[in-house]
């Protein structure tokens, strides 16, 4: 079987897949100026430990990024308390600490764009923004010209080769934990990312176009690989895909090779002031606040109405289109039965509402990733001339219909769904379909104009496969929360002749929103630990299972019963893993439901 699809697939060797780092690690080298990231909490504190114990010269800096007191006067992020609690680690460990505030940058890289997305009807992550702009952008930068030659957090991500790779391990003897293998949920979407059987699907639904299984280079002096974290609950490298490759040269994360409980038993061995405090969680700015009382101090909420999307018939009013997103519960007084939001027309205040979790319209296999493929300079000259997939044949990746009151189109074949959804046309498929061209003028660029936002050297095979027109497959994660989907990266050609990016999942996806972030992996890392290649926000889902005739598929709350889902809510994503209330990951496959409706993913 193998054998027979290689001569339809390039497979390029995996040669390097893991490499011999155990030298590079124990050969830190002593004596570095470090400057660490200490937030006040066990993490940064226990990195701080970390990197003081390795012999460098650590200086710790607490980040103010935002004015703790908001428009009424109380303290939404508890700084002063932070700083309090960092200035005690630091006596502890006997470093000095500064003060430094970024509230400007913040304000302006993060925060900002974070109102513009809601206002535009976007889906914003602002942990991205800010890793990018802010921890590894104007904090990092602040700290070399200080005289720093490491820039260390305490995020739970690893990072393998580089230079010199110091601070890349946890200390030893105490829990620190390298699995063998991927997590059990990336396992699974691993072993669907090299199946024959997955690729020569992806290879049938591009009309014969070859698909490439392209690992990372392997890790040294000449690459620096951001990787999963050893927990896989607390992996943080989704949140880091946004980081600019030649930043993660100086920048060291010693809590890549722990676990969670691992670091708090290293914190109360080690006697620290923080080993017991509680993690915190959610978005500064907002606190412990809900979106729908933040939003409103800064923006103006469009007021409109909830509209049935299988009827097209009012079902209640709201005070807001930009406080809701796709997929969240729509509390409608009156409602016989729970609905979800759709989509949302941030222009007319219309929000399109469905009467099930688990409706096929919350379901799209097919993404546009936002802003220019940023190919390497020779792989772009390739691609200029090459024979690329049209972006609407892409296998779904875009709706066809155009202008306001349209219907919306079908997918890669041309049927026409069975039951077109009103929630697919005016402004919002209007914008999607645009999205094969320029972006419409005065749309705001992401990462700062310059598109995907490669994490892999010029040499990765891939560029040239992409190039070439041919498929790579990846691994796609677009929240924290999933684990890794299995899917083929395209370089395809938009109706102005603009190359894109797009990516066909081999599963549907639920409630894909436009401005959320899309991170892909390939593998390559020590032990089987899937490497980030990067990411960018999406800009357009393609056509959801019902625009694609699959009006009556569900996946089931009897099937996600069954693999242990007691909050289905928690279960993102239709592949090979899901991740259950209790934390753990269980295997379900929804490939057979699919194809009892005369549908295959």
């Amino acid at each position: 079987m193998r054998a027979a699809l290689a001569a339809r697939c390039r497979f390029p060797p995996r040669a390097g897949v893991t490499t011999a780092l155990g030298a590079a690690r124990s050969a830190h080298v002593r004596g570095l100026k470090v400057f660490v990231g200490i937030s006040g909490g066990v993490d940064s504190s226990v990195a701080a430990a970390v990197v003081k114990d390795q012999g460098h010269d650590v200086v710790g800096v607490f980040m103010r990024n935002w004015d703790s007191a908001d428009e009424a006067g109380q303290a939404v992020c508890p700084q002063d308390a932070d700083l309090e609690s960092a200035q005690a680690v630091a006596q502890h460990l006997g470093i000095p600490l500064v003060e430094r505030g970024f509230e400007p940058e913040y304000w302006a890289s993060v925060f900002e764009p974070f109102l513009s997305a809601y206002a535009e009807g976007r889906t914003p992550n602002p942990d991205v923004a800010c890793n990018r702009h802010v921890k590894f952008g104007a904090f990092h930068d602040w700290c070399m010209r200080q005289g720093a030659d490491m820039v260390a957090t305490g995020h739970y991500a690893g990072l393998e080769g580089g230079p010199s790779a110091p601070c890349a391990d946890g200390p030893s003897g105490r829990g620190a934990s390298v699995p063998a293998a991927p997590t059990d949920g990336d396992a699974l979407a691993l072993r669907a990312w090299e199946d024959p059987a997955s690729v020569e699907a992806a290879v049938a639904a591009s009309g014969g176009r070859a698909v490439s299984l392209c690992p990372a280079p392997a890790p040294g002096p000449g690459f620096r690989a951001l990787t999963h974290a050893a927990d896989p609950l607390k992996d943080q490298s989704y949140f880091l895909c946004g980081v600019r490759a030649p930043v993660l040269e100086t920048v060291a994360l010693p809590l890549g090779a722990m676990c969670k409980g691992a670091v708090r038993t290293e914190a109360a061995a080690r006697g620290l002031p923080t080993a017991s405090r509680r993690d915190s969680t959610g978005i500064c700015f907002i606190g412990k606040r809900s979106m729908r009382s933040f939003l409103p101090q800064y923006l103006q909420p469009t007021a409109g109405a909830f509209v049935d999307a299988e009827t097209g018939r009012e079902v209640g009013r709201h005070p807001g289109a930009e406080l809701f997103t796709v997929g969240q519960s729509a509390r409608v007084s009156g409602a016989s039965s729970r609905l979800y939001v759709l989509s949302r027309d941030v222009a007319d205040g219309t929000v399109w509402v469905v009467r099930s979790w688990d409706h096929p319209a919350l379901f799209a296999a097919g993404l546009l990733l936002a802003g220019e493929p940023g190919l390497p300079p020779e792989a772009a000259a390739m691609a200029a001339d090459a024979d690329l997939m049209p972006v609407e044949q892409i296998g779904g990746i875009l709706p066809r219909a155009t202008g306001a009151g349209a219907t919306a189109g079908a997918g890669a074949g041309g049927a026409a769904p069975e039951q077109p959804l009103p929630a697919r046309v005016g402004a919002e498929a209007a914008r999607a379909s645009r999205s094969a061209g320029a972006h419409p003028a005065g749309s705001a660029a992401p990462w700062d104009g310059r598109g995907f936002n490669w994490l892999l050297p010029s040499d990765w095979p891939g560029f040239a496969e992409l190039a070439a027109g041919r498929g790579v497959r990846a691994l796609a994660k677009l929240n924290n929360r999933m684990p890794a989907a299995a899917g083929t990266l395209w370089l395809c050609r938009g109706s102005h002749g603009r190359t894109r990016l797009g990516l066909r999942l081999d599963l549907p996806h639920r409630a894909v929103s436009a401005g959320q972030v899309a991170a892909l992996y390939v593998p390559g890392g020590a032990g089987g630990r899937l490497v980030c290649a990067g990411g960018t926000e999406i800009e357009a889902a393609g056509p959801s299972l019902a625009e694609l005739g699959a009006v009556g598929v569900r996946p089931g709350r009897e099937e996600l019963s069954k693999a242990g889902v007691s909050r289905p809510e928690l279960g993102t994503t239709w592949q090979a893993g899901v991740e259950t209330g209790a934390g753990t990951l269980a295997r379900w496959s929804v490939s057979e439901s699919l194809e009892s409706h005369g549908w295959t993913a």
